[in-house]
């Protein structure tokens, strides 16, 4: 093998290797990605929120886009790495005779350095980086994905719809559902943006009470059930700013409210 076809199948190699990692390392973005905030930056007309709001409505014709683009490029790399692996494999194993064990051999070492490369290089180390802020890596990888992912959305919308024309003969029905935001993707909102506040402390006393409230329903009754002693609560007559102090100082959203004692509570 001569040394610029060597250094083409090398480069080959390489480009296949960091486009697997590409299509790795987005999927768990994607997957791991705050929707709600997307949502959100979609209505500040925020141009890759747009472009990812339109993928997080047919989620899994993106995800199957990821998936095809990743298997293409292990495709490409296993081909061309049995090429490269070859000859220095059978040279290591020249002291053995020429059977059909040797043969099994190099394909069983090629496979194994093959996939500790993919498995280290393309899969655990671009998840493990595409998992931290995932909507950031989101955004700086607009561009790249409109180019790659673009025409391969093509090919898998014609896919799809060859499936679906195929289940339509077969009388069952094929319908993909839409993302619907719960209080699980409100909840990773609001850690989020406690989490990365550089406000005031009052501003996350806000954002805790807030959090409280989402994780009413699930807190059982006896849980909640507070000696008197120690119960919060302000007289009737109290001023607004010693209610506001009691509410940032505990972080509740709610503080009893009774007159003249604690045995008379109004709300």
């Amino acid at each position: 093998m001569d040394d610029p076809s060597f250094l083409l199948i090398l480069l080959s190699i390489l480009g296949a290797l960091v486009l697997s990692a590409f299509f790795s390392g987005l999927e768990i973005a994607f997957v791991s990605s705050n929707k709600l905030k997307i949502e959100l930056d979609k209505k500040q007309n925020i141009l890759p929120a747009r472009i990812y709001s339109y993928f997080l409505k047919h989620q899994s014709k993106f995800i199957s886009t990821l998936l095809l683009g990743n298997n293409i490029a292990l495709v490409v790399y296993g081909i061309l790495m049995a090429v490269i692996l070859e000859n220095p494999i059978r040279s290591s194993l020249s002291f053995l005779p020429e059977t059909g064990f040797v043969e099994v051999l190099v394909l069983f070492i090629q496979t194994i350095i093959s996939t500790l490369i993919i498995l280290v290089f393309a899969e655990f180390l671009p998840k493990v980086i595409f998992r931290i802020n995932p909507n950031r890596k989101l955004e700086l990888f607009t561009v790249p994905v409109l180019l790659l992912c673009a025409p391969l959305f093509v090919v898998v919308l014609i896919i799809f719809t060859m499936i679906a024309y195929l289940l339509k003969i077969f009388k069952i029905s094929f319908e993909e559902s839409e993302y619907t935001f719960g209080k699980i993707d409100l909840d990773h909102y609001v850690k989020e943006a406690a989490s990365g506040t550089s406000e005031e402390q009052e501003l996350e006393n806000e954002l805790q009470i807030f959090q409280n409230a989402l994780e009413f329903n699930n807190i059982k009754a006896r849980e909640c059930m507070v000696p008197r002693n120690e119960i919060e609560a302000h007289n009737l007559y109290d001023s607004i700013d010693e209610i506001t102090r009691t509410f940032v100082k505990t972080g509740y959203s709610k503080i009893l409210i009774y007159k003249e004692n604690m045995d008379n509570v109004i709300g």
